[in-house]
């Protein structure tokens, strides 16, 4: 059943906008509307998704296409039926998509008005890496070259400005990366530097307006804060009270004065005079209320001091001062994207910036985007939250203004590293008020248990406040029960990680440091067993639904998720931690991969097959399972040969073994070591490098090695991911081993200190573990239980750090280094607006991790100091403080927990708060001890354990391993089989052959067998249209077919004409003209359908296409047409010989449309006649 609001999204026209929440069904909802427009005419062609990711395409066309089936089914109108058929199976081809693979496609089809080489491909992330480090080494190598020639100022005070190369070589990369986001990418940077110049009047203002308008809302905290405090010592009633309150209402009068001035230079002179005043002593002193209110003060208002800390006079100053550092960036940044986009050019690549950016070029010609305009009459953009400008530019290049249904939740835009800007959701919100587009809300959480939404809404109802996270959790955005379920649990777990010494009793430490912990091994490994207890318990305790089948059942480690804010240099630790516990897991890594031990032995054996002179790796592999030597053997070799290099030590010991002078075992495995060495290294310069890795794996056996080790399938993705990096690299065009490990080594030293391009550790897929991944990498999944863990990290203020912070509105936020530091104005106003959005993107993440569970929410975090954080963080949440937290624990615990917390029940059962109808468990408890060494056997222990093993009778075991499948033959046989197969009882094995198809006009020209130019018949008389019937129309169909690629020349002039006029002069012609012609009657050509069928007492898929069949009083006609030869042949024979085939096309053709087969026809091209083949004899 679909509630109000989804039918409304389903049913309703024009432009929409979708605000749809965690768990709401956007994607059903999305689904329904698509099948809906197309069960009412509209071709697939005609319908344009844009989504985020690759899988969530592939999901959306199979939603899609089964949703098709379901209405095919379930109507009686045969063209409806056809049609919705004809639909599920053109889903595949359709346009639904990442934005970047649509962009291409644009390209591929235009790529003439781009200068694009036709044969362009996409580079990957690590490869194109590479050729962005390879342009910026260039370009600075040459930019400090002419700098010394020609003394150029500009980039010298560039260069002092930022001190480091390195700082040079980041800014660069960044403000290319942001302004690849935009739809002008090099105006817009010109008009950022000229905020510096010529524009600075105009830049200045609007920095003042940001400025100030943050100013104001902190200032207008102050004034609550001050006015509760005032009342407050009012209804004391105490004569005493008397010099407080006249003390804040002073204040207050003050903040009054500041919420009335609007210019930049008022608030300068206002604030530059301004002196808080003391508070007055008495006995026993000030209330402490008092005080931490002025603290508070004080705090925040030195940060509003220092945001208006020059004149307008200074800071025009200070921006001339800036101005030559970026114009000479500006240059720079230019020469970068031309000799990246030539370094590009050379290798026929292009980059995901290239395809927005060379696509928007192509859609801005008036003629191609009306194209566009006209094929797509409805267009669809899911997680419409995370697009940017230039993606946006782009879909509103292709709409026609009134067809785009977008979809998604601001709450969950967490992607702003990619360059995704909310803003474009937010705008639209606010704009779509039924004029130019209607807005709709879905608020019904079709997900998650009560308890799992009540402890999510208790939350962010009380964090997201409108100015504070830009967005407003009210009941508009609340997320509601869309279905009724059980109850669920959340439940946050702290950890006191202090050891009973007290050795971290540090005050001072206390107040500045509560909150960085967390990326502490001790504090990840407590909370890691905290998980490891948890889900111990949960499985033997607990049962979780399942929807698949319908029912509960015992929890498995895959229904457990572990969700952190980041994964890189934790998540490593965290899963050894888990695994220790005996817990198996399964982490998404952004690092780690070349320092997984598998790798490097592995990369080490394939250099030292390159180049054995290498020590290192020589040693490395010798002392792997490859080489087998032991300690003392390379001691022995070491010691009891010469030679200037260890490899010159190990051959002559293998010398020794051939020769028969020492038989030393050690002397024997370097003869057999060298030799397999030798022999793969002649191998390397036959095979290429993804088959010498397939070999090398193989003879080794290490591939099986790795795998029964702990971890063992980790370590073998791992492996395996090596070999698809070197089919790519092959696949790519290019070869040789020295090239492989000369590539890997620079994706070692190089790509994983670039973002959005990792070299994690690969994992195995489907294996029952408990999930270890980021948040982002979580959203869009769902789990029974999770944990969230990492609560009391501090949030990352990395772009505090940055030379340059970018707004799209205000531009460029540079500051000067060196010796004479600068911050100027629109820095300072940057850097405010940019902690406003990061405090609101932590919200949004920790939005999308709680959103994440079906049934069992878990909080986790862990402190040397939790007794000072629980007294700290459980008191009520402010403005002022929201914006100021540190971490997520802030936050959760101001919002449960507002009146405090009883230490003493914390530690013991633990407190309850309400949320909602609902209650929310917090436990404090001691970090537990490490048990791997309670749990490991004693010598006696393990020699009792191994004779009762070696006792054991193992029969049963044995019939177990010796086990034979009674169906053994079953396995040898397709599941999914052709027509063509069936009829010739043909038993192929199942080879994939991976080598990429030529195009036609690429093709070289042979003379083409009599198969072939049967074949450029068939497809003549697969795609004429029907009506035609001279020779001069025939010659100008094989003309089109030959412009279009679909025929070569050579195969468009072997079509048998004759035959083919013989046919459209046949009375089986007449009639299926007659049918296309008739609005009573159909007419399919090239009909796909797959049928499951009985062969040979097994179920078999079958898959077939029907050259043509058409109706004839709502019964149907089969045509299929043979270019077999009937050469000394009855042709009334060769036509019988095709009951089979045409029996299963009417039984097929019967199923899907619920119309009788009358009659069904081969038309032998070769004989000139068509024959009625009875299937009554079949």
């Amino acid at each position: 059943m679909w509630t109000a609001e989804q039918l409304r999204a389903i049913n309703e026209d024009g432009n929409l906008l979708v605000s749809a929440a965690a768990g709401a069904g956007k994607t059903a909802v999305m689904t329904e509307r698509i099948a809906r427009i197309i069960a009412s005419g509209t071709d697939v062609s005609e319908i344009l998704v844009v989504t985020f990711t690759n899988p969530a395409a592939a999901e959306m066309k199979q939603r899609i296409e089964r949703r098709l089936s379901e209405l095919a089914e379930s109507t009686d109108d045969t063209k409806l039926k056809m049609h919705l058929h004809d639909s599920a199976i053109n889903i595949s081809t359709a346009n639904i998509s990442t934005i970047h693979s649509f962009c291409g496609n644009v390209l591929r089809r235009n790529c003439h008005i781009v200068g694009l080489d036709p044969a362009f491909r996409t580079a990957d992330a690590a490869e194109a890496a590479l050729l962005r480090l390879k342009a910026l080494d260039d370009v600075l190598e040459e930019s400090y070259s002419d700098a010394e020639k020609t003394s150029d100022s500009d980039f010298r005070l560039l260069c002092d400005a930022l001190i480091r190369d390195d700082a040079l070589c980041t800014l660069i990369e960044d403000t290319y990366d942001f302004i690849m986001a935009r739809p002008n990418p090099f105006g817009w940077l010109h008009e950022a530097v000229e905020a510096y110049g010529s524009s600075f009047e105009t830049f200045s203002e609007k920095a003042a307006e940001s400025l100030i308008a943050s100013a104001k809302r902190n200032i207008s905290t102050f004034y609550d804060m001050a006015n509760e405090l005032y009342h407050c010592f009012v209804n004391e009633n105490n004569p005493e009270f008397e010099v407080y309150t006249k003390l804040l209402q002073t204040d207050m009068g003050f903040y009054d004065e500041l919420m009335q001035l609007k210019t930049y230079s008022d608030w300068h002179c206002k604030i530059a005079a301004c002196a808080f005043a003391k508070i007055p002593l008495r006995k026993g002193g000030a209330p402490a209320e008092l005080k931490e209110y002025r603290e508070k003060v004080k705090s925040q208002f030195k940060k509003i001091s220092e945001a208006f800390c020059y004149s307008y006079d200074v800071e025009r100053e200070n921006a001339a001062r800036i101005y030559p550092c970026l114009k000479s960036l500006e240059a720079i940044v230019r020469r970068f994207a031309e000799h990246y986009s030539e370094l590009k050019r050379e290798n026929a690549l292009i980059d995901f910036n290239d395809m927005e950016q060379l696509a928007y070029t192509v859609l801005k010609n008036d003629e191609i985007a009306a194209e566009y305009k006209e094929k797509f009459k409805y267009i669809f953009v899911d997680e419409y939250q995370d697009t940017n400008s230039i993606q946006d530019a782009i879909i509103a290049a292709v709409s026609n203004g009134h067809n785009l249904f977008m979809v998604g939740d601001v709450k969950q835009s967490i992607y702003r590293f990619r360059q995704a800007e909310p803003e474009n959701f937010l705008a639209k919100y606010q704009s779509y008020d039924g004029t130019v587009g209607k807005r709709i809300d879905l608020n019904a959480n079709f997900r998650s248990m009560t308890s799992v939404l009540n402890a999510a809404n208790s939350l962010f109802s009380k964090i997201m406040l409108g100015d504070v996270g830009e967005i407003d959790y009210s009941d508009n955005a609340e997320l509601r029960m869309g279905a009724e379920t059980a109850n669920g649990s959340a439940e946050i777990c702290l950890i006191d990680i202090s050891d009973e010494k007290g050795e971290n009793e540090n005050e001072a430490e206390s107040e500045n440091n509560s909150a960085k912990e967390n990326d502490e091994p001790e504090a990840i490994e407590a909370e890691a067993r905290c998980v490891a207890d948890k889900i111990r318990c949960v499985i033997e305790n607990v049962e979780v639904f399942d929807k698949e089948i319908n029912r509960v059942r015992k929890p498995m480690f895959s229904d457990f998720a572990v969700l952190m804010r980041r994964t890189k240099g934790v998540a490593l630790q965290f899963v050894n931690a888990m695994t220790e516990q005996g817990i198996p897991c399964a982490a998404e890594l952004g690092d780690g991969y070349f320092d997984a031990i598998e790798v490097q032995i592995f990369l080490n054996l394939l250099r030292i097959i390159d180049n054995r002179r290498q020590d290192i790796p020589l040693l490395s592999v010798m002392r792997s399972p490859i080489g087998g030597f032991n300690e003392d053997e390379y001691i022995h070799i070491r010691t009891d040969f010469d030679g200037e290099e260890f490899i010159d030590r190990l051959t002559e010991a293998a010398q020794s073994f051939q020769n028969g002078s020492n038989n030393a075992e050690y002397c024997r495995k370097a003869n057999y070591f060298l030799g397999n060495v030798d022999r793969w290294h002649e191998m390397s310069r036959f095979l290429s490098v993804d088959e010498l890795i397939g070999t090398l794996l193989d003879e080794t056996f290490y591939y099986v090695y790795v795998g029964a080790r702990r971890g063992g399938a980790v370590r073998q993705a791992n492996l395996d991911l090596l070999l698809e990096k070197a089919q790519a690299f092959v696949a790519n065009g290019k070869s040789g081993l020295h090239g492989f490990v000369t590539l890997m080594d620079s994706l070692r030293d190089n790509v994983n200190g670039i973002d959005n391009v990792s070299m994690g550790a690969a994992q195995p897929s489907a294996i029952d573990a408990v999930r270890v991944m980021s948040i982002h990498k979580s959203k869009g999944l769902e789990f029974p239980i999770v944990f969230v863990c990492g609560t009391t990290s501090e949030f990352s203020k990395k772009s505090h750090k940055a030379d340059a912070v970018f707004d799209r509105k205000l531009g460029i936020g540079f500051r000067m280094r060196g010796k004479n530091p600068l911050t100027p104005l629109l820095r300072r106003a940057i850097m405010m607006r940019e902690d406003d959005r990061l405090v609101s993107e932590e919200m949004r993440n920790l939005y999308v991790a709680m959103t994440r569970p079906r049934e069992r929410l878990y909080i986790i975090g862990s402190s040397k100091k939790m007794a000072d954080l629980l007294k700290k963080f459980a008191a009520p949440l402010s403005k002022s403080r929201i914006m100021n937290s540190k971490c997520y624990l802030d936050w959760m615990l101001g919002a449960y927990f507002p009146l405090g917390i009883n230490l003493d029940n914390a530690g013991s059962a633990g407190v309850k708060c309400a949320i909602g109808a609902d209650k929310l468990l917090l436990r404090c408890i001691k970090k537990t001890p490490n048990s791997t060494d309670e749990t490991r056997m004693s010598k006696a222990e393990y020699i009792r354990w191994s004779e009762e093993a070696r006792s054991t009778d193992c029969s049963a075991v044995s019939r177990r391993l010796e086990y034979r499948y009674p169906f053994e033959d079953d396995t040898k046989q397709k599941s999914k089989r052709t027509v063509t197969e069936i009829i010739k009882g043909e038993k192929r094995s199942i080879d994939y052959d991976f080598s990429p198809s030529v195009p036609i006009f690429l093709q070289p020209e042979h003379v083409l067998t009599g198969a072939e130019r049967g074949t450029a018949t068939h497809i003549f008389l697969q795609m004429f249209p029907l009506g035609i019937r001279t020779e001069a129309e025939i010659n100008i169909v094989l003309k089109r077919l030959s412009a279009d690629g679909v025929l070569s020349e050579q195969q468009a002039k072997s079509v048998n004409m004759f035959a083919i006029k013989r046919f459209l002069q046949s009375r089986l012609y007449e009639r299926m003209s007659a049918a296309a012609n008739d609005a009573n009657e159909l007419i399919k050509r090239e009909l796909e359908f797959t049928l499951l069928l009985d062969v040979n007492k097994n179920n078999v898929v079958v898959q077939g296409i029907i050259d043509c069949c058409f109706t004839e009083n709502n019964e149907w006609i089969i045509v299929d047409y043979k270019t077999t030869s009937t050469r000394d042949k009855d042709p009334r024979d060769v036509a019988n010989s095709y009951r089979m085939q045409l029996q299963i096309y009417a039984d097929a053709l019967q199923k899907l449309s619920g119309l009788p087969v009358k009659e069904t026809w081969v038309y032998l091209l070769s004989a000139g006649e068509a024959f009625r083949v009875s299937r009554e004899q079949a």
